[in-house]
């Protein structure tokens, strides 16, 4: 169920449309990418990412001109639901929405730099994806490459945007039911790969049997298993885990390992891993 807030996304209709219409072309372009990644998901990928990262921050900026336009007499129906209904229809028009945006210029600003580092970075991402999906499919999917393919079913970046609107992005696989989730990571995975290089001597040389996520490291971009949580199943699988625990901090320790907080550890059944 949306908040009311949501509501206000109307006014960035023009900003969904140009950055939609943008990675529509780009999709169409690459050939694998536009056979498992559907307009209407892209379509319903866009208003997500706008919804995360604009509801709270356009609140203000409405609820302001809200008051503006009822003091200003043009919201006469009966009700509160209803006069914010017509506040709504009112933002929607593509004028207001152009004069909104040109009152609030410091939010506008904001929103023509959103606008076009959302379009270099998915459409980065789709040309990585393309790049890479024999690899991908043959990784993760583990699929014959004349065998149906899965489809992409959802985008969505996970944290703060960075280096020019970049993020750890998480791709969501769909195939008759079964789901598969990838991560995207737009950097350099170098230093993931000597980590794990760690792991697997530390997993030679003792009996902790640490989980090593699949990767594929390109030049300054890669994409890794999605690790997702899951409870312990038994006493001896909650032990397990905290001697592994304990293991993994005495090798970040000594590697001097930092940020390694609650949010960039996952509990795995009775692995402990690192994000």
């Amino acid at each position: 169920e949306q908040s009311p807030a949501c509501h206000f996304l109307v006014v960035l209709a023009p900003i969904i449309k140009k950055i939609f219409t943008a990675l529509q072309e780009k999709r169409r372009t690459l050939k694998t990418v536009s056979t498992i990644f559907s307009s209407l998901t892209l379509r319903h990928v866009i208003y997500q990412d706008v919804k995360n990262y604009w509801t709270s921050k356009l609140l203000r900026s409405c609820v302001v001109e809200l008051h503006a336009v009822r003091a200003a007499g043009l919201l006469t129906a009966e009700t509160s639901a209803a006069r914010f209904q017509q506040f709504i229809n009112f933002l929607s028009m593509p004028e207001h929405a152009y004069e909104f945006l040109e009152k609030y210029s410091v939010l506008r600003d904001q929103l023509r730099v959103y606008e076009q580092q959302s379009i270099e970075t998915f459409s980065t991402l789709f040309s990585r994806l393309e790049k890479n999906w024999d690899e991908i499919n043959t990784i993760y999917f583990k699929q014959e490459k004349n065998s149906k393919k899965f489809m992409l079913n959802n985008i969505y970046r996970a944290g703060d945007l960075h280096a020019g609107g970049q993020s750890v992005t998480i791709l969501v696989f769909m195939l008759k039911g079964e789901e598969k989730t990838i991560v995207y990571k737009p950097r350099s995975l170098a230093i993931d790969l000597a980590y794990y290089h760690a792991i697997r001597w530390l997993n030679h040389k003792t009996d902790f049997h640490f989980f090593i996520p699949k990767m594929i490291i390109c030049d300054a971009y890669g994409f890794c298993e999605f690790v997702i949580h899951q409870s312990c199943q038994s006493p001896a699988e909650v032990t397990t885990y905290y001697k592994r625990l304990g293991g993994l901090t005495a090798l970040l320790h000594t590697l001097l390992g930092s940020d390694i907080h609650a949010e960039n550890i996952i509990a795995h059944g009775s692995q402990p891993v690192v994000i």
